[in-house]
This record gives structure tokens, sequence and C-alpha cells, in this order.
């Protein structure tokens, strides 16, 4: 049993899951695996349309902020995010 499936059986109130899909950012060490896929993930990024969407490279600070946001917002119940749905989440909440 996966360790997501085993925390919705405990039975929080709010469990978000936060699944994205390669990660941007800084890092204090190089891997070269990484830096070509992130080079890799920014040229090919215009392609990720429609349900391909939720496999575009996301920024750690995109990341970040999502979860805090959803945090705030506490979910009801166990909600699985993907990269695509931290973009929105990460967005300020209009007025």
């Amino acid at each position: 049993m996966k360790k997501e499936q085993q925390l919705a059986q405990i039975g929080y109130e709010s469990l978000s899951i936060v699944r994205p899909s390669l990660l941007l950012g800084k890092r204090k060490e190089f891997r070269l695996g990484e830096r070509t896929g992130a080079i890799l993930a920014r040229v090919l990024s215009p392609l990720f349309i429609g349900p391909m969407n939720k496999y575009k490279a996301i920024s750690a600070d995109i990341v970040a902020q999502g979860m805090y946001r959803i945090a705030c917002r506490k979910p009801q119940g166990t909600v699985v995010y993907l990269s695509n749905q931290l973009h929105i989440a990460a967005r300020p909440a209009t007025p």
C-alpha cells in the first residue's frame, strides 16, 4: 500500500498531498541529470498542453507558495495536487 493511501486511512480532517513534477530552482549541489532535465523542460514546456499540462516542470517557489495557500484554505478530506493545480493554488485570491 502506498504511503499516501496509508495517510488517507488515518482519517485526517484535512490532508493535502502535493505531487509536483520536475522541480526547478537553485540548488547547492550540481546534478547533471536534473540540470539537463530542467533545460529540456523549459524548451519543451510549450508542448505540454491539455492533459499533459500536469507534467510541466515547476519552480520550487511556486510549489511552496501553493502549499502555503492550500494550508491556509484547509480543504476538507484528502486532496491531491499535481503541478498544474499547484500553479493555480499559488495565485493570490481575487476579491
